[in-house]
């Protein structure tokens, strides 16, 4: 896992000779919905660090948990623990936000029978309910 990018002075470093190797960058993962038993819309912070350790040995450096539509206290306790390990440490690949996947509850909106993409607005008013980020890719 890179640690840190940089101009370092070479001190105290270990040379490692890359010849007929092929170096890349970690990956990021920024949609799937669990792993080893862990499902984002049903686990915990500890369950979330779980998978986010072994993202980490598959080469994987950064994750966005994807929350599929469930039950609104489900959604609140997993965007409560992934805020959790974002403010805390993943101990694994680092956890850079979530994606949520429709009816989004927020207060005042009411929720649909079909699973959708919510409005930019109702997005943002609930992840920063929950001090969570939308991923990049999913804001309007």
């Amino acid at each position: 896992m890179i640690a840190e990018i940089g101009r370092p002075d070479g001190a105290g470093l270990q040379k490692i000779d890359g010849a007929g190797r092929l170096l890349v960058p970690g990956l990021i993962d920024t949609h799937f919905h669990g792993a080893l038993g862990n499902c984002f819309g049903r686990t915990g912070p500890e369950g979330i660090r779980e998978v986010a350790a072994f993202e980490a040995k598959q080469g994987v450096t950064a994750i966005v948990p994807a929350v599929s539509a469930t039950t609104d206290e489900n959604v609140l306790d997993t965007l409560r623990s992934i805020r959790t390990v974002m403010a805390s440490g993943s101990g694994g690949a680092r956890v850079e936000g979530v994606h949520l996947e429709g009816p989004v509850p927020v207060d005042g909106i009411p929720r649909r029978a079909v699973a959708q993409v919510p409005p930019a607005a109702h997005r943002a008013k609930s992840c920063a309910y929950s001090g969570t980020r939308p991923a990049a890719a999913y804001a309007s």
